[in-house]
């Protein structure tokens, strides 16, 4: 405290001249709060100070009262733009010069560029312009900028020992205009197209149609091969083998008609009606086929 009050008090002269009244009393009402080691209270002040007629010298003694206070990142940054702007004494700037070089050997920093009238925020440093230098303990950090076209930017910072380089965009990013309206781009696939869904919906139709003649006709199939076993004595095996085989696939074929007609059914009534433009329309070019046997069924499409 006695060496942190000595530099004060030698500061205070040096920057003390050409300096208002009133920054002289905020210079005085800070030095007084070192003396007492209040050194929140006498950086605070000389600040206020420094504010009221910019000059090193009060910016230098917030500093070291913000270093005696145990915040470093503000220290550092009140060396480091002190010693920038010049005005110290020979013996305070190299105080300021060692008292730096320590800080930052522990500390930090994120050197800030932008376009011109970016201001960012981040820990203590609150909407400085850029390009700016800060110092910070290293850690995860939010940096906040306001950028002159009117938007703000959050960048998420992993600090460590040393230097490190932010780039503020300079230009409006392309994922930040609006997207074009639909009505602007034109009309979506589904109405671009509504031959192609009623196709869909006219095959499907047409699949359940056909599923349905099969079910028809697999079921007449196994009727058949039951009376044949009936009419064996319930003897024969392989007629009783077809019923049986004839039968599971009639069901197969009766759930594959009602999904199919129904599914085509739901696309038809949902889809736009296709254009008329002289073109065959979806029913006329669907195509189906069947074939089946004893053990199997086989539905066959193209549209």
């Amino acid at each position: 405290m006695l060496a942190l009050l000595a530099i004060g008090l030698a500061a205070r002269g040096a920057g003390a001249a050409g300096t208002s009244a009133q920054a002289a009393r905020e210079f005085d009402r800070a030095s007084a709060a070192a003396a007492r080691g209040d050194y929140l209270d006498a950086a605070a002040g000389f600040m206020r100070a420094y504010k009221l007629a910019p000059h090193a010298a009060p910016l230098y003694n917030a500093a070291l009262a913000w270093e005696a206070a145990g915040d470093r990142p503000r220290a550092a940054d009140g060396y480091a733009t002190a010693l920038e702007m010049g005005g110290l004494g020979e013996g305070q700037a190299r105080d300021a010069s060692k008292r730096l070089d320590a800080l930052e050997r522990t500390l930090g920093r994120i050197d800030v560029v932008g376009p011109a009238g970016t201001k960012v925020s981040v820990a203590h440093a609150d909407r400085v312009d850029t390009p700016a230098h800060i110092h910070l303990e290293k850690g995860e950090h939010t940096l906040r900028a306001w950028l002159p076209d009117g938007r703000t930017e959050l960048k998420q910072l992993a600090v460590a020992i040393g230097t490190m380089q932010v780039t503020l965009d300079r230009e409006p990013r392309a994922d930040a205009a609006p997207a074009p309206s639909r009505s602007a781009d034109g009309p979506s696939q589904a109405t671009a197209e509504p031959g192609s869904l009623r196709a869909v919906g006219w095959a499907a139709l047409g699949v359940g149609v056909v599923a349905g003649g099969v079910t028809a006709y697999l079921g007449v199939q196994a009727l058949g091969a039951r009376n044949d076993y009936y009419d064996s004595g319930r003897t024969d095996r392989d007629a009783y083998d077809r019923a049986g085989s004839y039968r599971t696939w009639t069901n197969v074929a009766l759930a594959t008609s009602l999904v199919m007609a129904g599914t085509g059914v739901v696309i038809l009534l949902k889809s736009p009606a296709r254009p008329t433009d002289g073109r065959a329309t979806s029913s006329e070019s669907a195509r189906m086929w069947l074939g089946g046997g004893p053990g199997s069924v086989v539905l066959g499409g193209r549209f």
